[in-house]
């Protein structure tokens, strides 16, 4: 089976980092899809290519051979996003808010254990799994710019 992997951030969230400047607006900004395709590459590894080498023989580490959709859509349709893929039994790996306000992991995980299902907001979604359930929950979204 091919596996098809698209992941979906929080627009205005992308836009307001794009209107900043400076390496710390950058780093927010490729933060959340790095915990995503981290997180995706150690729950399926074989979504990651086979290792190759360059004409002067140097060792490169296997990447991702597909394409990975970067989705924009409203910070608060991620909740429903991430739903609908978890009923249709596909890999969801989302980013809570609450990721990007500590760097310490046990505070994150302490914060995230507090809040509410319903009252926790996500930064960005990733669904990975047959082509045609994740186009029934994506196929609406446009690509993030």
């Amino acid at each position: 089976m091919q596996e098809e992997v698209a992941a979906a951030g929080d627009h205005e969230h992308a836009d307001e980092l794009r209107e900043r400047r400076g390496p710390v607006a950058e780093r927010l900004d490729v933060l959340p899809r790095a915990v995503l395709a981290l997180t995706t590459g150690a729950r399926r590894p074989a979504l990651v290519g086979e290792d190759f080498a360059d004409a002067s023989g140097a060792a490169h580490p296997g990447l991702i051979p597909t394409g990975l959709p970067v989705l924009g859509a409203d910070g608060d349709e991620l909740p429903a996003l991430r739903e609908a893929a978890l009923s249709r039994g596909l890999l969801v790996v989302a980013l809570p808010a609450a990721g990007q306000e500590t760097t310490d992991y046990e505070a994150f995980r302490d914060a995230v254990d507090r809040t509410a299902a319903d009252r926790l907001g996500y930064l960005a979604v990733l669904v990975s799994g047959a082509a045609k359930p994740v186009r029934a929950v994506t196929g609406s979204l446009a690509l993030l710019r």
